[in-house]
């Protein structure tokens, strides 16, 4: 074999390695984005308080990419952290908002859609075929929680989770922390336990008021849809939360 034929065998190989070895690392990155770690504490670990000043909060892994897949602009800073153990699933949203819109009063929970407001939705599969379950929470800690059936059903008399809430509003931030039940999540199908993987999304409703005291509304999410108008309850946009003791 001459030396021509031994470069080119060569640099056929190297381009294939090099090929194989940048598919593998994007695999991987795509894979990770679209699973968060929930972390186990002990019992009397967390408070819900809206001051999550607890040093397990800062065990817990934070998802930070929130997008605004409907428009080119930046969005306001939003992360999202979660917790568990035997009997609550603990989460937190912290978010900037330099126009903080929120209602003085409401009449019913259905209202809290003209607010801003964080969002997290619970499945049971990843087409979601089967019914999957909301909770939408103001500046406030007010809630508005619902069951959901695929394509956008949405059942507005369904109180489920016992979630507890408590926040805290500053000039251009608001926190929101709570609680959910899991002997309620039991209920409806959800058990939580060591290695549990659980379909799961999260967003952010981001309102302003414009000039004309209309609402212009921008929507985060974690991960992308890949719909053509705002629309967060389709499949693509649940990823996968995986409990772990350890």
């Amino acid at each position: 074999m001459n030396l021509r034929k031994v470069l080119f065998i060569v640099l056929v190989m190297i381009s294939c390695n090099y090929k194989n070895e940048k598919t593998d690392k994007n695999i991987t990155k795509k894979t990770s984005e679209n699973v968060y770690h929930v972390h186990y504490v002990q019992n009397s670990q967390i408070k819900v308080d809206g001051k999550p000043e607890e040093n397990a909060w800062h065990t817990a892994e934070t998802i930070k990419n929130f997008t605004l897949p409907w428009e080119a602009s930046k969005p306001q800073k939003t992360e999202f952290k979660a917790l568990y153990n035997k009997d609550y699933f603990y989460f937190l949203f912290y978010v900037t908002d330099t126009s903080l819109v929120m209602l003085d009063s409401v009449e019913n929970e259905e209202e809290l859609v003209k607010e801003d407001r964080v969002e997290i939705y619970f499945a049971f599969d990843e087409e979601l075929n089967q019914p999957y379950y909301c909770v939408e929470i103001d500046a406030k800690g007010r809630i508005l929680d619902y069951k959901a059936t695929y394509p956008r059903i949405f059942d507005f008399k369904v109180n489920w989770g016992l979630t507890k809430t408590a926040t805290t509003i500053t000039d251009n931030n608001y926190i929101v922390e709570a609680s959910i039940s899991l002997s309620e999540m039991r209920k409806l199908g959800y058990s939580i336990e060591d290695k549990t993987k659980l379909k799961v999304a999260v967003f952010r409703a981001d309102f302003e008021i414009a000039k004309n005291d209309s609402l212009i509304k921008h929507w985060q999410t974690w991960l992308n849809p890949d719909e053509v108008k705002p629309n967060y309850h389709v499949p693509a946009s649940f990823g996968d939360f995986i409990f772990s003791i350890k």
